[in-house]
């Protein structure tokens, strides 16, 4: 029997994705920040909202964290699901 899998639409914003993936991968902010060369007090401000993080930062974020760009900057929405069916 094939059952299909609905993605779950979820309005996740990427600084909050930046977040759980920072704390997932052990990351302080202040560690993170150094590690992609910026102030702390800017990255505060980018997982808050309140700035939004550049090409050249994400691409740092997702190396360090060892997640692709996609983890972290892509809309759930937007992903080819059909890749995460499963067979039950």
């Amino acid at each position: 029997m094939r059952r299909n899998i609905k993605p779950v639409k979820t309005k996740v914003k990427p600084n909050e994705k930046v977040r759980a993936a920072m704390v997932e991968a052990g990351y302080t902010q202040k560690a993170l920040a150094r590690a992609i060369g910026i102030g702390e007090s800017s990255l505060n401000q980018k997982l808050s909202g309140k700035r939004t993080f550049t090409l050249p930062e994400s691409i740092l974020i997702a190396e360090t964290l060892h997640k692709t760009l996609n983890d972290i900057f892509t809309p759930y929405s937007s992903r080819n699901w059909d890749s995460y069916r499963k067979e039950a």
